[in-house]
């Protein structure tokens, strides 16, 4: 079902298919030809690495004018498609500040964000009206049947029970009521591992072992990297989930988009990545995006 609708949606051109056609053209040889395995590459390694992409961080801003503009530009998005146009009752799951519904109530909506961590929530969404709460994803604390739209960004990658996270978003949504997801990156793809504030290296999951990683950190001065934040799901474990749910969530859209840019470093280093990934896509595949409708009992 889900590589049938990653044929035939819309959203997934003939561009797409030909970059995932030639990333696994691209590593296809360098992992089946490697005989050997590695737990890791050694320090000399780890410092040329570190030198050449010490200036490639790929990471979002965080300062405040950028946060709100992102809010607004997904607000908009989000206003922009047919079934969230017609929606008035909006739940951002993982709201972070709270930027996305304080602008979807800034242009009307009846918008509400929970966050595991309520420390983050600023009071200028609060203000434009926005209700931001503490809750977990899995455990939602509203009735049956009270969100027409839910959404999450940049959120499902950390979610370890995705499982109970749908089937709340199942509960609370009403009839037809719609659920709009974009994620990643993917831990197996190049910055899945979230830690480009201290490793800019892509695969630095696959390239190095923790314990070279946490010391350089800590060395460093940085936050030590919060693993357990991470689900670390497949790419394979992702589509598994949106089968088993074709019977109350229906796919309406959904794109695998994929980054190339660093498939030198499997080439180079195929002993790193050999029997630790289900398929070749995983190394490739970076973001997920998708549209699901709530279906009718």
């Amino acid at each position: 079902m889900i590589r049938q609708l990653i044929m035939n949606t819309k959203l997934s051109t003939l561009v797409d298919n030909s970059r995932i056609m030639l990333g696994r053209y691209r590593v296809r040889s360098s992992i089946s030809h490697s005989n050997n395995k590695s737990s890791g590459l050694g320090k000399e390694s780890f410092d040329i690495l570190l030198n050449k992409y010490q200036n490639t961080n790929p990471g979002r801003s965080y300062e405040q004018s950028e946060i709100n503009n992102r809010g607004m530009i997904a607000a908009d998005k989000l206003l922009s498609m047919k079934s969230g146009k017609h929606a008035n009752d909006f739940l951002e799951i993982g709201c972070g500040e709270g930027h996305i519904p304080g602008f979807l109530a800034y242009r009307g909506k009846n918008a509400t964000g929970i966050d595991i961590d309520g420390s983050r929530f600023k009071s200028r969404y609060i203000n434009f009206g926005a209700k931001l709460m503490v809750a977990k994803a899995n455990s939602l604390p509203f009735n049956d049947e009270t969100f027409d739209f839910v959404f999450s960004y940049s959120t499902f990658e950390h979610l370890h029970d995705l499982y109970g996270v749908l089937n709340e978003v199942f509960r609370v949504l009403r009839p037809n009521g719609h659920l709009f997801i974009s994620f990643g990156p993917l831990y197996n793809s190049p910055y899945g591992l979230h830690a480009y504030h201290a490793i800019p290296v892509p695969y630095c999951q696959f390239l190095f072992e923790r314990e070279m990683i946490d010391n350089y950190v800590e060395t460093i001065g940085q936050d030590p990297i919060r693993y357990n934040e991470l689900n670390g799901w497949s790419l394979n474990q992702y589509r598994e989930l949106w089968s088993q749910f074709d019977r109350k969530l229906k796919l309406k859209k959904y794109r695998e988009w994929s980054w190339l840019k660093n498939l030198d470093l499997v080439c180079q280093y195929p002993e790193c990545f050999r029997g630790r990934i289900d398929n070749l896509d995983e190394l490739f595949i970076a973001t997920i995006q998708g549209l699901f409708k709530k279906i009718e009992k």
